[in-house]
């Protein structure tokens, strides 16, 4: 499970890589086409806002299943050890239960929206959707993969390190 997980997260970074560089060419192509040639490319904006959706919603996959986000602990790093425990546990698991809200609104939205297309290109709005639920399911796998959360594990984060008191 671990080797297939890891290959997962090797495929989504390189998406998102393969999607950072076609954003870049795309948007300096359209730079250069409008500027050079006096040709808009009427499509590279469509297609840049939608590759910055899969960008976000991979990336943000990839952080939460590397658990590799950012927290904000000021307030609670001054809290008592119990408090400051009980804080990381029911953080963590309203995550996941926003998380799982996300994935099912985006599943949604993409079903009720499938037969709409960009104003510039005949393709479905689904694919663009579509990156919000692969993120999303990225995210929640992420989770999984490093277990439920349990007050012992939160503990053990929040405890002193060093001589710290």
């Amino acid at each position: 499970m671990t080797a297939t997980f890891e290959s997962l997260l090797k495929l989504a970074r390189i998406v998102c890589v393969t999607l950072v560089l076609a954003l870049i060419a795309i948007v300096a192509a359209n730079i250069v086409f409008r500027e050079a040639f006096g040709i808009a490319l009427v499509w590279a904006n469509e297609v840049a806002v939608a590759l910055f959706v899969w960008i976000a919603f991979i990336g943000a996959g990839l952080a939460f299943a590397e658990n590799a986000r950012i927290r904000f602990t000021f307030v609670t790093d001054r809290l008592p050890r119990v408090a400051n425990t009980t804080i990381e546990v029911l953080v963590t698991y309203a995550g996941l239960v926003l998380l799982a809200m996300l994935f099912a609104t985006s599943v949604y939205v993409g079903y009720v929206h499938r037969n709409q297309t960009f104003t510039t290109m005949p393709v479905s709005v689904v694919w663009e959707w579509a990156a919000v639920s692969i993120g999303t399911l990225l995210a929640i796998l992420g989770w999984l993969r490093h277990g439920k959360w349990t007050f012992a594990q939160a503990a053990a984060r929040t405890a002193p390190k060093g001589g710290e008191i």
